[in-house]
């Protein structure tokens, strides 16, 4: 009797150990497979939200050549210096996101100086007047949190001179006790909010934007109408020595 006991006791555990090697199995390959979506959407992301924002920077000024090239070649001249500057810190964008490594603007200069820096690129030769307003405590911040910030600023300063056809925008950047508050603001044509965020072709931009604040935390609002212009804000909870409150 205590033979077969012992067998059925094998078997069950044999069983059971087989079972419980197929489950891992199975958790081990959902795990790949989640680790391989996750980057896949990080790199979908940071291409749409650096490269392709370079790759619609230098069709600007391409097309700014086009316009000058007959009636003022030294301002046809200058447009294509910007692209060929925009080609090359394309191409080191492509290199940081692959390896995921921070926006080379970030490299060597903090976010207050990088936005500067990426705003006054992208606005270099545009018809339309950005600013950037920077108020509050300026602190140093995580990296992943000024990483995001700068793409977010990227995204809508892009969208705002690509799309808006506006004159002013503005960009804004508050350091407050308890949060990191970004916004950009345009004075363009508008659009519904509830359309363009709930996924209309054409504005996978705005999706990252949302996903982007929420990595961190933060939540991200759109504000505009037809006619009116547009302000996209996001608001990052971050406690006065720089970290994320807990």
């Amino acid at each position: 009797g205590a033979l077969v006991w012992i067998r059925q006791l094998h078997r069950k555990v044999a069983e059971r150990t087989q079972a419980l090697r197929a489950t891992m199995a199975r958790l081990e390959e959902e795990t790949k497979t989640s680790a391989t979506l996750a980057e896949r959407n990080r790199l979908a992301a940071e291409i749409h939200d650096g490269l392709e924002q370079g790759l619609n920077g230098i069709m600007m000024q391409l097309d700014g050549v086009e316009t000058k090239l007959s009636r003022s070649p030294e301002g046809a001249k200058h447009h294509l210096d910007l692209a060929r500057k925009m080609v090359r810190f394309s191409r080191t964008e492509v290199r940081h996101s692959l390896w995921d490594w921070k926006a080379p603007a970030l490299a060597d200069h903090d976010l207050k100086t990088a936005l500067s820096d990426i705003v006054s690129q992208m606005a270099n030769g545009n018809l339309t007047h950005v600013d950037v307003q920077v108020s509050g405590n300026s602190r140093p911040l995580p990296p992943a949190m000024e990483h995001h910030l700068l793409r977010i600023t990227q995204e809508a300063l892009t969208n705002a001179l690509k799309h808006a056809q506006a004159r002013t925008v503005t960009v804004s950047l508050n350091f407050a006790d308890d949060a990191v508050l970004l916004s950009v603001r345009d004075d363009g044509r508008g659009f519904v909010p509830a359309t363009v965020l709930n996924g209309m072709v054409g504005h996978l931009g705005l999706q990252n934007l949302r996903s982007r604040a929420r990595k961190l935390g933060g939540e991200l609002t759109v504000t505009s109408e037809p006619g009116n212009g547009a302000t996209i804000a996001v608001r990052i909870p971050c406690a006065p020595g720089g970290t994320k409150p807990d």
